[in-house]
């Protein structure tokens, strides 16, 4: 069985966990293997959602500006982007999430 393990590492705040998740999202199938349970949970939200842009892609412009409507505007962390989004199970020492038995996976603790 041919593998291709890609490890990032560098300092703190040099976009290593951004870039790894691109790249995931990128890919035909993988496995994000965090250290902590909360951001497990995230990642495996984002990915069901579209919200990691695939590497590759092009990213939005960040908006730097707020206006006084953004306290009433439903959060863009929870909107579906479905150009983006990947089938994307979760299993962690105390919960599975399971969307799709079909969901490109292998055996692993965090699983796409």
């Amino acid at each position: 069985m041919h593998r291709k393990v890609i490890m990032h590492v560098g300092p703190t705040n040099s976009g290593k966990t951004h870039h790894a998740l691109r790249a995931l999202a990128a890919s035909k199938r993988g496995v994000y293997a965090g250290p902590l349970r909360l951001l497990a949970h995230e990642v495996w939200e984002r990915l069901n959602l579209g919200q990691i842009i695939p590497l590759g892609m092009d990213e939005p412009p960040i908006s730097t500006t707020t206006t006084a409507t953004d306290d009433v505007t439903p959060s863009p962390s929870k909107e579906k982007q479905t150009t983006y989004a990947r089938v994307c199970n979760m299993i962690t020492g105390e919960e599975q999430k399971i969307v799709s038995e079909d969901a490109p996976s292998s055996p692993a603790p965090s699983k796409c």
